[in-house]
């Protein structure tokens, strides 16, 4: 039984893999076909990458890189979320300063990003954000208690997932 992955040959993205009993097929111009075995264990290696990226909250497909599958470059804009308070009271009155910061892929500060983005906890309470050179400050208060948490999506990622404690 022949097994192997179909890659599309323009833009070396690992679209699946299949299994015949006969020979894998020759590669064309559109699709290239690597033989897949328990030897060079690249079916597994593209499984454990899939879920990789779903983890991470990334779309997209693994690449071929003519010699291995890769991840990727992860191009979703690159966020770091600071508190200077881990839990503050459901009271109204506490208040915890969360500062947001655009990063760069090199995790220093992207100064040239000026924008205003509107950014959703997993509760779903919904943070409107001023960016001013790579930095957007946020008082934050409630009279509900609960976590406060984000997480990377599909059109952005974080350092560090983030959660904020509110307390009766």
């Amino acid at each position: 039984m022949a097994e192997w992955l179909n890659i599309d040959a323009a833009s070396n993205e690992v679209s699946g893999w299949q299994s015949s009993p006969n020979a894998v097929p020759a590669d064309t111009a559109a699709q290239l076909h690597i033989e897949t075995t328990a030897a060079n264990g690249l079916r597994a290696q593209w499984d454990t990458l899939r879920q990789q990226m779903a983890a991470e909250g990334r779309v997209g497909r693994v690449v071929w890189d003519g010699t291995a599958i890769v991840l990727p470059p992860d191009l979703r804009p690159y966020f770091e979320i600071i508190s200077n308070k881990a839990e503050i009271s459901a009271d109204g009155v506490d208040t915890a300063t969360v500062t947001v910061r655009k990063l760069n892929a090199d995790d220093t500060l992207d100064s040239t990003f000026s924008a205003t983005l509107t950014l959703a906890t997993e509760s779903g309470r919904m943070w409107r954000l001023i960016f001013v050179a790579g930095e957007a400050v946020k008082q934050f208060k409630t009279t509900v208690s609960g976590t406060f948490d984000v997480d990377s999506t599909p059109s952005f990622r974080l350092r560090a997932p983030f959660s904020l404690l509110a307390y009766e």
